[in-house]
């Protein structure tokens, strides 16, 4: 039960009958432990008030039906890999759901775009290596099936890793859940999603993609952090939590396969 705000203590703003922990380091206004809202790293806390203030997203993503979906993807590309503890800080902690599976899908998307590029050089470069005039329409042919082919699988796996996505994040939200009192699930993919931005990465041959993950999980530390007010450790477990699950499943699997293998090797 929370102390009883005395004549010389000062008590909170919205809770008269309990004590205030600090100021408000914007407007001044005494906040219980309660009210006073959590902030990124290397910034005070603020009150309740000011964080609803703050917190008039500032996010491109969100005013998409101004800017355009486009657009807006884009300059929230830029947002999240530049200014993540910002970005996230002044972000609203709440989204549509469809919002935050379409940022989802355009992140795996661009992922996987240097594949479209491989086959278009193929078609492009490969009927021109080949001596051979009377072949040509067919290889043509062949080429061109074979794109269309690879432009379905690219978004048959585009849309399985946003359905990863969707399931990452309920893995995540468990895990804050069991840490302390998160926001909804909604807020949960939406960190989980908008911290795909740096899938954009994966426009780079070769290295995008190795980078981009690890460049992933540190975007939804800031993004845990940020829309769900939590604290730094939290944040990190949370982001690690679908790496750790999936890492022990593995484990888990090349177990009960060594314990087959070996039971089978016995037998014979």
């Amino acid at each position: 039960m929370s102390e009883w705000a005395g004549p010389s203590v000062p008590a909170c703003a919205l809770h008269p009958d309990r004590t205030a922990v600090a100021p408000c380091s914007r407007c001044g206004t005494f906040s219980c432990e309660e009210c006073l809202q959590q902030t990124p790293v290397g910034q005070a806390p603020l009150c309740a008030a000011c964080m609803e203030r703050l917190s008039i997203s500032q996010l491109p993503w969100d005013h998409r039906e101004d800017l355009g979906w486009a657009r807006a993807w884009f300059k929230s590309l830029g947002a999240v890999l530049l200014r993540p503890g910002v970005t996230f800080a002044t972000a609203k902690p709440e989204g549509d759901l469809g919002g935050s599976l379409l940022f989802a899908f355009l992140a795996w998307l661009t992922a996987l775009v240097p594949t479209f590029v491989v086959f278009a050089l193929a078609g492009a470069l490969i009927p021109s290596l080949i001596g051979d005039t009377g072949t040509k329409p067919e290889i043509r042919a062949i080429l061109l099936s074979s794109f269309g082919v690879a432009i379905l699988i690219v978004l048959l796996l585009a849309l399985f890793g946003t359905f990863f996505t969707f399931i990452g994040a309920a893995i995540e939200h468990v895990t804050l859940l069991l840490l302390g009192k998160p926001r909804g699930f909604e807020t949960t993919l939406r960190a989980a999603s908008l911290s795909l931005a740096p899938f954009v990465l994966g426009l780079i041959p070769i290295c995008g993609m190795y980078v981009a993950p690890i460049w992933a999980i540190i975007a939804k530390v800031f993004a845990f952090m940020g829309l769900h007010r939590t604290s730094a450790g939290i944040a990190v477990v949370g982001a690690l939590a679908v790496p750790a699950f999936f890492l022990l499943i593995g484990c888990a699997l090349s177990g009960v396969a060594w314990v087959v293998a070996m039971t089978a090797g016995a037998t014979q």
